[in-house]
């Protein structure tokens, strides 16, 4: 299960020092790596999230660890991301970046209350191993992640009614889940936005949602693929300062994980000043984790709703 509230805004820009600290940083280290922005790239979004997530094996009644089933697992933290484009306003944007910097917490209570509530309120049997979660008790923990998506389709200006349109992403993400993967995303129907301007799976990639809306209604259906190779992921194998009671081990852990998810956006606009969008992921689905008697493919949906103050049709 998870959850994300965010706000997005260019005055946020002035909050995610950290963030920019290192994205310049890393410049400098690396030129042909460019990931502050320059007169060619275009800062357009800036946003904070505070996103929480938790997973638990699939028996919820035993006390104690599943051995070979996934551990339970709870992440609570605050991502700071931006996006820029490869042209100004009115320009090919042809290429998009994306960098995070999340700050949090493995293994607080809260993933516990909550589920304990919901079934509660289900009048279902309480889940009964949180004690069992990784770093149980709480461990500082982080990550790092530079997102790039390459637009397939046919460029149209800013306000242009599109049908169709499709883009290649890669990503890669250093921290509690180390990571690289690269995919497709597709989407049909109507709408005005932007390829960049939204993720198929906003909660799974952390922060990016439909980061400006336009001021027009827009509906469409959309579809995302992906390969994904694992280095690390902490919310299995443990982390590094506080010992867990039961982690997977090196080499239960499947290095090639397939991703996909398939769903519809809806975006109204309201008097031309505001949109209301909903985005719901009617199936999202990943490949085996770990290699044990328990490996199975996971599904799951999410919604997203939210209110954004709309754009003009032209320019920003």
């Amino acid at each position: 299960m998870g959850l994300g509230i965010q706000a997005t805004g260019r005055s946020l820009r002035h909050f995610g020092g950290p963030q920019h600290a290192i994205d310049w940083l890393l410049t400098r280290a690396i030129p042909r790596v460019r990931l502050t922005p320059d007169r060619k790239w275009d800062p357009t979004f800036h946003s904070f999230t505070l996103v929480g997530s938790a997973f638990t094996p699939d028996s919820l009644l035993a006390t104690e660890p599943v051995r070979g089933d996934r551990p339970y697992a709870s992440l609570l933290g605050l991502v700071s991301s931006r996006t820029w484009v490869n042209g100004a306003a009115g320009q090919n944007d042809r290429y998009a970046i994306t960098t995070e910097l999340g700050l949090g917490f493995l293994g607080l209570g809260v993933s516990r209350k909550i589920q304990t509530k919901i079934h509660d309120w289900l009048e279902a049997d309480p889940p009964s191993g949180w004690d069992h979660q990784i770093s149980n008790g709480g461990e500082f923990t982080g990550f790092y992640h530079v997102g790039v998506r390459r637009r397939l389709t046919p460029y149209f200006a800013r306000g242009t009614k599109k049908s169709h349109e499709f883009s290649l992403d890669g990503d890669l993400w250093l921290g509690y889940y180390t990571n690289a993967s690269f995919g497709l995303t597709g989407r049909i129907g109507e709408f005005y936005s932007r390829y960049y301007e939204f993720a198929s799976a906003p909660i799974a990639s952390v922060a990016q949602a439909l980061n400006a809306a336009p001021n027009r209604s827009e509906f469409f259906a959309f579809g995302a693929a992906r390969v994904r190779g694992v280095v690390y992921n902490a919310l299995l194998q443990g982390a590094f300062f506080k010992d867990s009671p039961y982690t997977l081990s090196n080499s239960e852990i499947e290095r090639a994980v397939f991703e996909l998810e398939g769903g519809i956006h809806g975006a109204i606009s309201l008097r031309g000043r505001y949109s209301l969008y909903a985005t719901w992921v009617m199936v999202a689905g990943r490949s085996p984790e770990f290699d044990t008697a328990f490996s199975r493919w996971h599904w799951w949906g999410s919604l997203q709703v939210g209110l954004m103050r709309s754009t003009p049709p032209t320019g920003r």
